[in-house]
């Protein structure tokens, strides 16, 4: 049998396992047998710090999609680097990317932990805009949020925000 990309599939086991150097030496061999990469391998492969994401991607033609934008978004947030996250985020948005419901539910869960309530709530509506349904796990997060804060003074807003969100 003659490896092809698919064969290299087990690089996402490896790295579920953690087992971050075989990941990488089995991507090496993927490339030496000139096998390109796709989008997903190279997203299983954000998971290894050595690993060049933006340079590889560039020299085998790899365009990122959303679930790729989404990792490093939800890294980020991960981290409490929100600033980086928005920036990522817009960065998706210019390549011509349409973000889904699971970016916007990163960010809005970052910016509730990091008391931007305000923003959290304008990304809601943001969504509600581009007819993104927000999850209720979003919602419950972000009501919280705003009890917890008690600082939004518009309160148009967050009736209209209860309103919507069917609390």
């Amino acid at each position: 049998m003659i490896p092809d990309l698919y064969t290299f599939t087990v690089i996402n086991t490896y790295c579920r396992l953690n087992e971050l150097k075989e990941a990488y030496a089995l991507f090496i061999r993927m490339k030496t047998m000139g096998i390109k990469p796709d989008v997903v391998t190279c997203t299983v492969l954000l998971n290894i710090p050595k690993f060049d994401t933006k340079r590889e991607m560039k020299a085998f033609d790899v365009k990122p999609d959303v679930v790729y934008y989404t990792f490093l978004i939800a890294q980020q947030c991960k981290i409490q680097d929100l600033q980086e996250a928005e920036r990522i985020f817009a960065e998706m948005i210019e390549s011509g990317l349409e973000p889904d419901v699971v970016p916007y539910t990163a960010l809005i869960a970052s910016c509730c932990r990091n008391g931007f309530v305000h923003k959290a709530v304008t990304l809601i509506q943001e969504m509600w805009g581009k007819g993104i349904e927000p999850t209720t796990a979003s919602l419950s997060t972000v009501q919280y949020a705003i009890l917890k804060a008690k600082r939004l003074r518009s309160k148009k807003v967050i009736q209209e925000f209860m309103k919507r969100a069917y609390i």
